[in-house]
């Protein structure tokens, strides 16, 4: 069996990804039609941060790393990748809706 590439200990920190939770505040602005390069650019970011996370624990369970390893990378990666993913549209309309209401109160 190979090394492990981090212990147990550190595996257990990859549940402070779960803190990316609050990406979900970017509602707020998003709902005014504010800060729009700052909130794609972040979910951009996170969905590709668990597609990496994926690939690595893609990478970790082939070369038979300790569950611990396995685990950590492949659930992160997939809890990040797959909420972001699912979810930037969701943002991207509520951008949209508050461009609409913008034209049409300028229209007025």
């Amino acid at each position: 069996m190979t090394d492990a590439w981090f212990s147990l200990e550190t595996a257990r920190l990859f549940s402070l990804l779960s803190l990316l939770s609050l990406c979900s505040l970017f509602a707020i602005p998003a709902k005014k039609g504010q800060l729009r390069g700052l909130a794609m650019g972040v979910w951009n970011t996170v969905t590709g941060l668990g597609i990496l996370l994926l690939g690595a624990g893609v990478v970790a369970t082939s070369t038979r790393q300790p569950w611990h390893v396995s685990y950590a990378l492949l659930m992160s990666g997939l809890a990040l990748a797959v909420t972001f993913f699912l979810t930037r549209r969701v943002l991207i309309s509520a951008y949209d809706e508050a461009a609409v209401r913008r034209t049409i109160a300028a229209d007025l």
